[in-house]
């Protein structure tokens, strides 16, 4: 490059700068060491001039192996502010292939098509205006984790003076979607408003699900805000999860309660947060679907499923199989837990436990306006082992803590009987160790979850203090190490406890005793350790 500078006395400053370049690459360099080229540039120039009026002008002209990008751009001379001054010029952008997209970004594997643009440049520095058309024309854009491809997209945007707009349709799975929309360019900073819109459009095909979605929603996003209104339809899902989340948090405990100094930290808006605002109607498959009588025929779930004409959503995994439709609220305000109003419905499902199959002759997930992770169980399953008899379970309450009960056809049987019908499909007499072992444990796994309700009479037949199961902390592969207790008050002082384990073979003996109001000594002892703590309590409170 060559450059000159002049500064006369008494006059104002002039340049000239004129860049030459040979053939160049933007390189992205991997992981293991290597590098890759990503873009190639042909010999290009850039030119500025600073004339002694006050006068600018630059020029750019970088060709590339397939386009070129160029700039033209002048600020007259003048006593105004520079930022001030009229704006001229012209931004011309050519990129016949967008192969080089995937070396550039990891989650694209392939990409066809071109970039074209010719768009003016007006208004002032200060406040630009900006006319002409800048085009994405792409036939096949790849993305891998959602493990789709987008086809013929087309992306526009329409520069209007201090506006700009936004046009886009695309295609995948044979559904499409389609935004429109201005990006206003204004004095404290670019709003937006959008509108998008689709049908049965292909949004994720990997092994944990299958969906398409059909939106109908606006977004405003202003100096202060963002605003998100409208419906999300999910016509069509096949969500078959194959492993829970990986274990190693820790959640916080439900007492806890977070204190913020409001003299002390950022205020939102100096680090350019937004407050966002949802108000989405979420409709999940056909929310008026019920089972016809060809479906109601069907010999299992597999076969009544395939009597179910259209689009529908489904889970499959960890036992469960359902179809699933419903209508749902979504309120997000800011500050606050994303919230929930509606039901989903399983219209036709099956639960394997214990090594059965129980049919879910009606089953809904309740929200009632609270947070949207904590909905309410409404579910009815049953196994019809024999065809004068009928046995299932009731599941009712929240999601963190349902309740468990058993019912039967004919309600005469005992709870013991229902449950031996339930798993082994049989009376509880004559039932080997192993099985009636089986049923003992699936009783008190239901109380566990139930409350206790039954070991409760019998605690106070036995006349101990405590029977019950106790849940305690997660063991090896995330298995609840739940124990059934029986424990005693041998003195006021000394209490004893016993624990047979249900899930695994550990008995665990506990002892702890008082020595005052602020210190206990508590002592564990089973086939894995042995150990013992001593407790300083402190309480305090109205």
């Amino acid at each position: 490059g060559t450059g000159s500078a002049r500064l006369p006395a008494g006059g104002n400053p002039q340049a000239t700068v004129a860049i030459r370049t040979t053939e160049n690459r933007v390189t992205l360099s991997q992981a293991d060491g290597s590098v890759i080229d990503v873009l190639e540039f042909q010999p290009g120039e850039i030119n500025a001039n600073l004339a002694a009026d006050g006068a600018m002008q630059a020029n750019v002209d970088l060709p590339l192996d397939n386009g070129r990008i160029g700039l033209d751009a002048r600020v007259p001379g003048g006593s105004a502010a520079l930022t001030e001054r009229p704006l001229d010029g012209r931004l011309v952008m050519n990129l016949d292939d967008l192969g080089f997209l995937p070396r550039l970004v990891p989650e694209v594997v392939a990409a066809e098509g071109g970039v074209n643009g010719d768009l003016a440049l007006s208004g002032n520095l200060a406040a630009p205006s900006i006319d002409g058309r800048l085009a994405i024309q792409a036939p096949l854009l790849s993305l891998a984790t959602p493990n789709i491809e987008i086809k013929d997209l087309d992306l526009a945007v329409v520069g209007r003076g201090r506006e700009v707009g936004i046009e886009m349709q695309a295609a995948s799975g044979g559904g499409t979607l389609a935004a429109n929309g201005d990006i206003g360019l204004t004095d404290t900073g670019p709003t937006v408003e959008l509108e998008l819109t689709g049908n049965k459009f292909l949004v994720i095909n990997n092994r944990d699900a299958r969906a398409t979605i059909s939106p109908d929603l606006n977004v405003s996003v202003t100096e202060k805000r963002i605003d998100v209104d409208g419906q999300l339809a999910v016509p069509s899902a096949r969500i078959t999860p194959k492993d829970l989340p990986a274990a190693g948090g820790v959640t916080v405990s439900d007492d806890q309660v977070i204190v913020r100094n409001e003299t002390e930290g950022l205020d939102e808006q100096d680090i350019g947060g937004r407050e966002l605002h949802v108000r989405v109607r979420v409709i999940v498959g056909n929310p008026k679907l019920r089972l016809s009588d060809a479906a109601k025929r069907g010999r299992n779930y597999r076969d009544s499923l395939l009597r179910i004409p259209g689009d529908k959503v489904t889970f499959e995994g960890f036992g469960m199989k359902a179809l699933l439709a419903g209508n749902l609220l979504i309120v997000q305000q800011p500050d606050e837990p994303p919230t929930g109003s509606g039901e989903l419905r399983i219209v036709l499902g099956q639960y394997k436990a214990y090594g059965q199959d129980l049919k879910i002759e009606d089953g809904r997930i309740l929200f009632g306006g609270g947070p949207v992770s904590q909905p309410a169980l409404d579910i009815r399953a049953t196994r019809q082992p024999r065809e004068d008899i009928l046995v299932g379970v009731k599941v009712r309450g929240r999601l963190e803590q349902p309740d468990f009960s058993l019912f039967s056809d004919p309600s005469s049987m005992t709870q013991s009987e229902q449950l031996s019908w339930l798993v082994l499909g049989r009376p509880l007499g004559g039932a080997s160790a192993a099985e009636t072992s089986l049923v003992t444990k699936a009783a008190l796994a239901l109380g566990m979850r139930g409350g206790n309700k039954v070991s409760e009479q019998v605690r106070d037949k036995l006349g101990v203090d405590e029977l019950g199961i106790e849940n305690n902390s997660a063991g090896a592969g995330g298995t609840p190490q739940a124990s059934l207790v029986v424990g005693k008050y041998l003195t006021p002082k000394l209490y004893v406890s016993y624990g047979v384990g249900l899930f695994e073979p550990v008995n665990t003996l506990r002892l702890r005793y008082t020595l005052s109001k602020l210190f206990r000594i508590e002592t564990e002892s089973s086939g894995r350790a042995s150990g013992g703590d001593l407790i300083y309590s402190i309480e305090r409170g109205k």
